[in-house]
């Protein structure tokens, strides 16, 4: 078991100015409490901007409204803290479990959280700009409408967030799990999502202009009217995923997957759509621009699709012409 220091009220008040539980808007400067037990204080509206707290017990310590900014709070102990309003501006907190915390309306930007644990917190309306949260774990966290603009978050987990309306501008997810997060009316845009995981997400009516979607997991996804134009979805997986409306104008669209998607009044790019090809009513879909069929799980140019519908058709000769006059449709509608 961890062994903390601990103090009379007449040492703390040396090293602090003044009492802890009863005096506030005291200023103190690079107060080093490290190790410190400081569990069950009343340590609101305080000023312990570049305190040193690292190792602290600050289990069930009300530390609302103060100032933490550029606090080393590596390594404490938060269980039941009350951070509500605290300014945590550029404060460290690599690795450090926050999940029995409140942080409602906690000033977090340019704070150090990479690491840390922040799972089914409620973070509505938190300020994390400029964050570090590389690793973090936020599963099931409420943020939405959350500043996370400009915030680094590679290879964070955010499954099951709540993220309605946050502001991702520009923000770093490469490599994270978006995987079921609500992500509706969201604004990502000029963010990097490559190699992220959004299975099962919702984005509908998110903003993605301008998004890094390379190699991105997009299977079942919901982004109906969102916004992608001017993105890259080089290699993106849109299996099964719903883009009803969505405005599809990429930048980068090689390699993109697009089976078993609906595309139903897509704008931006050109899609052939033939329903009710074969006896499972499968779907084909031609992209023009690129000379890519999608036909059930397989993709390749027009002349493939003529020799594997060839192939898969030749038992039957109702369905044999059947496929011959979709590829001669489509044909009519390739590029020169």
């Amino acid at each position: 078991m961890k062994t903390y220091k601990t103090y009379t009220t007449g040492e703390l008040e040396e090293i602090l100015g003044e009492h802890l539980k009863k005096k506030k808007d005291t200023f103190y400067y690079f107060a080093n409490l490290n190790d410190a037990d400081l569990s069950n204080l009343d340590l609101s509206y305080r000023y312990l901007k570049n305190a040193n707290l690292s190792n602290a017990n600050l289990c069930n310590t009300n530390l609302s409204y103060s100032d933490l900014s550029y606090t080393d709070l590596s390594e404490v102990e938060l269980s039941g803290a009350n951070l509500n309003y605290a300014n945590l501006q550029s404060a460290e907190l690599n690795g450090v479990d926050l999940t029995n915390t409140s942080l409602i309306n906690a000033d977090l930007n340019f704070s150090e959280l990479s690491d840390a644990k922040l799972n089914n917190l409620d973070l509505c309306g938190v300020k994390l700009y400029y964050a570090k949260l590389n690793r973090a774990d936020l599963c099931g966290t409420n943020l939405n409408h959350a500043d996370l603009s400009d915030v680094k978050m590679i290879g964070a987990n955010l499954s099951h967030a709540k993220m309605c309306g946050v502001d991702l501008f520009r923000s770093d997810l490469s490599n994270a799990d978006l995987s079921y997060a609500d992500l509706r009316g969201a604004d990502l845009t000029g963010a990097n999502l490559s190699n992220a995981n959004l299975y099962g997400a919702n984005l509908s009516n998110a903003l993605l202009n301008k998004v890094n979607l390379n190699r991105a997991n997009l299977n079942k996804t919901n982004l109906s009217s969102a916004d992608l134009r001017s993105s890259d979805l080089t290699e993106a997986d849109f299996f099964c995923s719903n883009l009803t409306g969505a405005n599809f104008y990429p930048y980068k669209f090689k390699g993109v997957k697009l089976n078993y998607s609906t595309t139903t009044n897509i704008s931006g790019l050109k899609i052939i759509s033939i329903n009710n090809t074969d006896y499972f009513n499968s779907e084909i879909k031609f992209v023009p621009s690129l000379n890519t069929v999608f036909y059930k799980s397989w993709q390749g140019d027009l002349c493939s699709f003529l020799d594997m519908i060839l192939e898969e058709t030749k038992e039957d000769k109702q369905a044999t012409e059947n496929m011959k006059l979709a590829y001669q449709f489509l044909e009519s509608h390739a590029e020169n």
